[in-house]
């Protein structure tokens, strides 16, 4: 892998509000000295990690691993979520709270608008910081 694609892997962490210590516990190391060596492009990720890492936080792994062309992000995500305000109304137009926000996700999930994992990790970056 590269510079780059350590320079990825952070920006996501970082997107997904996560700690290198919350991402290598979650991706099965057992410290953060792994994600640490591997966003400063010293060490490479094995491919099963990669694989985790895209469908724990549903991430594409062609963007993970510099496909051209694929730069979906959770801003992404979240940006097409926030199209859909008009449509779902919210509290008289102040932040939305957890309980609004969640059914508003749920809405577009049943529609078919958006994907369950996406609905998950849109709430999680919201209101869990």
């Amino acid at each position: 892998m590269s510079k780059s694609f350590g320079r990825r892997i952070k920006s996501v962490r970082n997107k997904l509000g996560l700690t290198q210590q919350e991402l290598a516990l979650s991706l099965g190391y057992s410290d953060k000295s792994m994600i640490a060596h591997i966003e400063n492009g010293d060490n490479e990720m094995a491919v099963e990690k990669i694989a985790l890492l895209a469908s724990e936080y549903h991430i594409d792994a062609n963007y993970l691993i510099g496909v051209k062309g694929y730069n979906k992000s959770i801003e992404d995500a979240l940006a097409y979520i926030d199209t859909f305000k008009e449509e779902i109304p919210l509290t008289d137009g102040k932040d939305v709270p957890p309980s609004e926000y969640a059914q508003r996700l749920f809405v577009l999930y049943k529609r078919g608008d958006i994907d369950l994992e996406t609905a998950k990790i849109a709430l999680k970056r919201r209101y869990m910081k």
